[in-house]
């Protein structure tokens, strides 16, 4: 599969195996209801997702964002985890439960995936449209099924 990233770079990648996708099959009016709610999204989110989706087929690992910020990927999991919640607080749909009985809060945005280099998101292709529609990205990714 290609993709072009908005740098104009064009990157090929296999399916990942994710840990667990948008199995939820969240809506991009789903996310753009949720994200026009005051207190969803704020700057330190928002650049969060800039950093991904900016990135080579919209994908870091949460270290590689952290960096990027000057934090920890502590903190940047803990920025995925609140943000998802909210989300799925505003949509009613829970994610994933995981063996220990807590949610995988962050695959509300993202899928993941284990990869040598730590665990990696990619953003939800519903979610990154919804934020294009809501003007928080501006720019748009073409696959080669919409050219």
């Amino acid at each position: 599969m290609l993709r072009m990233n908005i740098c104009g770079k064009i990157a090929t990648f296999a399916k990942p195996q994710t840990v667990t996708g948008n199995t939820m099959n969240i809506s991009r009016d789903q996310y753009i209801s949720a994200l026009k709610v005051k207190g969803v999204l704020n700057d330190r989110n928002t650049k969060v997702l800039e950093i991904i989706y900016e990135a080579e087929n919209c994908k870091l690992t949460s270290t590689q964002i952290a960096k990027k910020l000057n934090l920890t990927h502590g903190t940047i999991n803990l920025r995925f985890g609140r943000l998802g919640r909210l989300i799925s607080e505003q949509i009613g749909i829970k994610p994933t439960q995981q063996a220990d009985k807590s949610y995988r809060w962050w695959s509300i945005i993202a899928d993941g995936q284990r990869e040598p280099v730590g665990f990696s998101y990619t953003l939800h292709r519903n979610l990154i449209d919804a934020l294009i529609e809501i003007g928080i990205f501006s720019h748009k990714l073409y696959l080669p099924e919409e050219v």
